[in-house]
């Protein structure tokens, strides 16, 4: 239990960092070092108010609070529904710089809130809770995929993209060389922790889930213009391959066979476009 002490430790640094033009930061910061490392007990008080700095007017203190939400969202997912409103907020941001850093937050959640749900029997929250988790992870992955399907921005796209892997090998079962290996809980979850009978959670769904973004990537690799992007060449190429090595695709054997053509045909353009800049080089000295 946080002493009282403790209690109005932590009002007076959020009324500072509400209320100072100065030291914003370190209160802030402050704030974040009670309330998680000595006394997450004040969590349940006060998370709402610390979680509102999203919204701040300063572009620096939005950057700032995005990986205190993720670290507590991961130590304690149930706070993931008490953070919805303010990172999909963030998601609508005209900084791509904050935009990025709210799809990397995300994307560091999924195992921990998957894991999460999977053990929710021994977890001390009700069953309303758990789906209330599980229905603010949803939304903030499907706003994502509308995202980066929407936006022009490759920065924002290549971002995704990696939120796509780790989706596809956690809603995936792992390939034969990990099958020997134990479980840690955030960093290895995998469709074959998910009971059929789990009441939260659709084995079933997160299958067709792992496959439509496997289509999404695919879609993008067939778009010859990325080669022309460097960046989100690369991490479409980077995740087809940590995909085919890590995973059991052999529940659809055509999207096996689309991946394996897809880095064949990249491996072809990129040799192909290395050679043409080379032809271009030659022809520069004369």
């Amino acid at each position: 239990m946080a002493t009282e002490s403790s209690r109005e430790l932590m009002i007076s640094l959020l009324n500072g960092a509400n209320s100072s033009d100065k030291d914003r930061s370190d209160l802030l910061a402050s704030s974040y070092e009670l309330i998680f490392h000595k006394e997450p007990i004040l969590l349940d008080e006060f998370y709402n108010s610390f979680v509102e700095f999203a919204l701040d007017r300063s572009q620096a203190i939005k950057k700032q609070i995005i990986p205190y939400i993720e670290s507590i969202c991961k130590k304690y997912p149930k706070f993931l529904n008490n953070s919805e409103a303010n990172l999909k907020i963030l998601l609508n941001s005209d900084n791509k710089a904050i935009v990025k850093r709210v799809i990397l937050c995300v994307t560091n959640l999924i195992r921990s809130t998957l894991s999460f749900l999977l053990q929710s029997q021994s977890n001390s929250i009700s069953h309303e809770q758990l789906i209330n988790v599980w229905n603010s992870f949803n939304f903030l992955r499907g706003y994502i995929v509308n995202l980066s399907a929407s936006t022009e921005d490759d920065s924002i796209k290549t971002n995704a993209y990696k939120m796509f892997e780790i989706l596809i090998l956690s809603f995936s079962s792992p390939g034969e060389y990990k099958t020997t290996k134990k479980y840690r809980s955030d960093d290895e979850f995998s469709l074959d922790r998910v009971p059929f009978d789990h009441s939260i959670i659709s084995k079933q769904l997160l299958q067709k889930d792992c496959e439509d973004y496997l289509n999404i990537l695919l879609d993008a690799a067939r778009d010859l213009n990325n080669i022309k992007r460097g960046e989100r060449s690369k991490e479409i190429i980077s995740s087809f391959l940590k995909i085919n090595q890590s995973i059991n695709l052999s529940i659809n054997q055509s999207i096996n066979q689309s991946i394996n053509q897809s880095i064949n045909q990249w491996n072809m353009l990129i040799l192909h476009k290395v050679d043409a800049d080379d032809d271009d080089d030659d022809n520069d000295h004369f």
